[in-house]
């Protein structure tokens, strides 16, 4: 290989690794500080949080029934009313990100409260040689949205997460 060739595979290397590694955190309350909502009579609540999700330097848009909620960076949560009945939670990455989009969907009850985590991950799967000019990377990038019983999700959202308000809330 080229020294020119090394400088840029060198260099799109460094760059790739430095985005996987940075990460902005919300400047809102902690989950222990924030006031926990209660929901409201014909309502539900929906909290939306993620305390690690790949890549770290992209915000991922969350859409609670199509209605942009928030973008959420590294450790953030967000919660929204909802009105019972279907519900269809939607994370969209950015597509520079190179990650998956993730749906989940379920039925709202007046008056409950769902906890709904944004789970991803970006890994190198493998980097090889094809030819002394040619690298090859190879990624695995995976995301979705996973549902938390409130006891379990509670303590997490305190340990790990910043409070960031809701773009809408009916």
């Amino acid at each position: 290989m080229n020294p020119k060739n090394k400088r840029w595979t060198s260099g799109l290397l460094i760059c790739a690794l430095a985005l996987a590694g940075c990460a902005t955190v919300a400047e809102g309350p902690s989950g222990s500080e924030a006031r926990i909502a209660e929901p409201k009579e014909g309502q539900a609540l929906v909290y939306v949080f993620r305390s690690h999700a790949e890549p770290l330097a992209w915000g991922a848009s969350v859409f609670v029934n199509d209605r942009k909620v928030a973008t959420l960076r590294q450790r953030t949560f967000t919660s929204v009313y909802v009105t019972p009945g279907p519900q269809t939670v939607k994370a969209k990455w950015p597509m520079l990100s190179g990650q998956l989009d993730g749906v989940l969907t379920f039925d709202a009850v007046e008056r409950q409260t769902y906890y709904v985590e944004l789970v991803g991950t970006t890994r190198l799967k493998d980097l090889s040689l094809e030819s002394p000019r040619h690298w090859v990377m190879t990624f695995a990038v995976g995301s979705g949205l996973v549902g938390w019983r409130a006891e379990a999700a509670k303590p997490q959202i305190d340990r790990c997460c910043r409070y960031q308000k809701a773009e809408f809330s009916h």
